[in-house]
Parts: structure tokens; C-alpha cells; sequence
């Protein structure tokens, strides 16, 4: 079996690197405004609840009475660029040291410079046979894109129905590998956990934590 990971809310909370963004973020802009860099931060995480992702700097510069864009791009720079405080669920590092039987694989989108820095604070390099940032190879090869999974394959030398994944998020990550027989492994956590997917786009098997895997894969326990 070749077996693929995600990373963000798959391997990690996703959310933890978020804060540890704001947290340098917060140390930038607290001497900019002149405030107390826990008040910034609070208020990066409160525009974060209340409006989602998107221009959270813009939001809270502006709440400052900032409202440059050089100041904007100085944030994103921060948040890109910081070295993340991040760690595994609890489980994770000891279920994939107990399968370094199998062949492992890690793909996940996003700004390679910054996955490689999250990828770096885990220490999990040395569990996986290959790890992919897809955006290495253009944004058009993030999922639900098969780029990378046909690299794997290829080094393989299987077919994309001998590949399993097991991933977080249902809007990109299955959708294309359960149309070629893939075996697509949905987990539970982070900020995708309760959302409802679309017709044909949700995996074929759910899991509540990464961590059931290995009893899963054994048959011991199914859901």
C-alpha cells in the first residue's frame, strides 16, 4: 500500500500555525502602533473568529487607523516568513514512527517556502519516502489536481487506484483520486471537521483522528 498524507488539520492543527503568525505579526505592529502586543494579537484572533480569513491585517491596521498598503505587505511578509511554534496531534509522531514499514508520502498545498517551514518545525521529514509541496510545480498542481500523485505512482511504478489518502479537507483533496479508484481516507479535525461536502467530492471512508488510522488499515476497528 502507498500511503499519502495531507498536512494542514491532517498531521497538525493548522490553526496553532495561524496564531503562531500573529504572534510575530503582533510583535511587529505592536511598535508600529504603539500598543501592547498581546492587545494586537487579540484582536488578529477576534477578526479572525468574526470574519474568516482574508484581509485580517487590512482589518486591524485599519482598526488602528493604518489603512497604508506597504504596512499591509509587511504584515504578510511577517506572518510568511515567521518560524512556526507548531507541533503534531498527540499520536501522530509515534503512529507514523510505527509505519515506517510502509512506503509514506506527504503531499499538501500552499506557499512552498512557508509548507517547508512547517514541515521543518514538525521534524517529520524522516517519516516519508517523498514529500510533495504541489505549488512547487505551479499553482495549477494543487488539489484537486493528480499532478503530484501521478509523480508518486510514476516512482511507484503503481497506478493511481493503488495510492490511499488521508486528508481534511473535502472540497479538493478526494474528489479527483476517488474518480481513478483511489482509496480516500477523510479525517475529522481542524477547521473542516463538520463541513458538508459537495455531491462526489467527500472521501470514501471518515475517520475522527489521523490517529485511528493504523487500527483502521488493520481492520480492527471501522466506521
Amino acid at each position: 500500500m502507498v500511503l499519502i498524507f495531507d498536512l494542514d488539520d491532517t498531521l497538525y492543527e493548522e490553526r496553532t500555525f495561524v496564531l503562531s503568525g500573529f504572534r510575530a505579526v503582533s510583535a511587529v505592529l505592536s511598535r508600529i502602533v504603539d500598543v501592547n502586543d498581546d492587545l494586537v494579537f487579540n484582536r488578529l484572533i477576534d477578526t479572525l473568529d468574526q470574519q474568516g480569513r482574508g484581509k485580517i491585517f487590512d482589518t486591524v491596521l485599519s482598526s488602528f487607523g493604518i489603512t497604508d498598503d506597504l504596512t499591509v505587505q509587511r504584515c504578510v511578509t511577517v506572518y510568511k516568513n515567521h518560524i512556526p511554534i507548531i507541533s503534531l496531534f498527540p499520536g501522530v509522531s509515534e503512529m507514523l514512527t510505527d509505519m515506517k514499514c510502509r512506503d509514506l508520502y506527504l503531499v499538501t498545498d500552499g506557499d512552498p517556502l512557508v509548507q517547508d517551514r512547517k514541515i521543518k518545525a514538525l521534524e517529520i521529514t524522516q517519516f516519508f519516502q517523498g514529500i510533495y509541496t504541489t505549488w512547487s510545480y505551479g499553482r495549477n498542481a494543487g488539489k484537486p489536481s493528480l499532478d503530484c500523485f501521478h509523480k508518486i505512482a510514476a516512482q511507484e511504478n503503481c497506478a493511481l487506484s493503488d495510492l490511499t489518502y488521508v486528508g481534511d479537507d473535502p472540497n479538493k483533496d478526494f474528489v479527483s483520486l476517488r474518480a481513478h479508484g483511489a482509496t480516500t481516507i477523510r479525517v475529522h479535525t481542524g477547521r473542516f471537521k463538520a463541513t458538508k461536502a459537495m455531491e462526489g467530492f467527500d472521501a470514501e471512508f471518515h475517520l475522527p483522528h489521523v490517529t485511528s488510522l493504523p487500527l483502521f488499515l488493520d481492520g480492527t476497528v471501522t466506521y
